[in-house]
């Protein structure tokens, strides 16, 4: 199944100063977007502060992980002016 994004991170930042690589599938954004009745704009930035978590370490491997994960994503978009893209 096409995904959205894929995160892969760096591995050492502290010798790179790089987390990591996030790549964003805009063909499956667009289409994503169009279904879930959201701005390509909002879902893409959404799924770049995913990706971006992913590099920091965090994922949703679990109910838990998933509720802080989707916290941190909801707070970042409401300073970026995004409604939760969970509801």
């Amino acid at each position: 199944k096409p995904t959205n994004v894929l995160s892969f991170p760096d591995g050492d930042f502290a010798v790179t100063n790089n987390l990591g690589d996030i790549v964003l599938a805009y063909e499956t954004i667009q289409k994503e977007a169009l279904e879930q009745g959201k701005t390509f704009r909002d879902h893409a930035a959404h799924l770049l502060v995913h990706g971006f978590l992913h590099l920091l370490g965090h994922d949703h491997l679990d109910e838990k992980e998933a509720a802080i994960m989707e916290n941190k994503e909801i707070n970042i978009l409401k300073k970026l002016g995004i409604n939760n893209p969970y509801l």
